[in-house]
């Protein structure tokens, strides 16, 4: 089962990776995971590259679904370590699921 943080957290937005690919999380930014999911479904990986279409466009493409559905049947490999635990998604852990005080820079008066 997967509890993603890229849905169920308030604070977790979707990043863009060092070659211009944007991706449901920063979990996603490594190395291999854009060639992983190239593997999966070829080309269509293309349509999450912001060259190719807006965010709006990104967010709503073929590539992304798939993200989205895999995560009930053939979840990417990143999705599991980073969210298969139903804990990881409470708003007390940082998007990397550590244990720290999550702190604000807000003025205090």
């Amino acid at each position: 089962m997967i509890y993603p943080k890229c849905k169920l957290k308030d604070t977790q937005v979707p990043a863009i990776r060092y070659d211009g690919y944007v991706v449901p999380c920063c979990h996603m930014g490594g190395w291999g995971h854009i060639e992983q999911l190239r593997s999966r479904i070829g080309s269509k990986v293309e349509q999450m590259h912001i060259t190719n279409n807006t965010l709006d466009e990104i967010n709503t493409s073929d590539a992304w679904k798939y993200i989205e559905e895999s995560w009930s049947s053939n979840p990417m490999p990143v999705c599991v370590r980073m969210c298969s635990k139903k804990e990881n998604i409470d708003s007390n852990k940082t998007e990397a699921n550590s244990d720290f005080t999550i702190s604000s820079f807000k003025e205090q008066k």
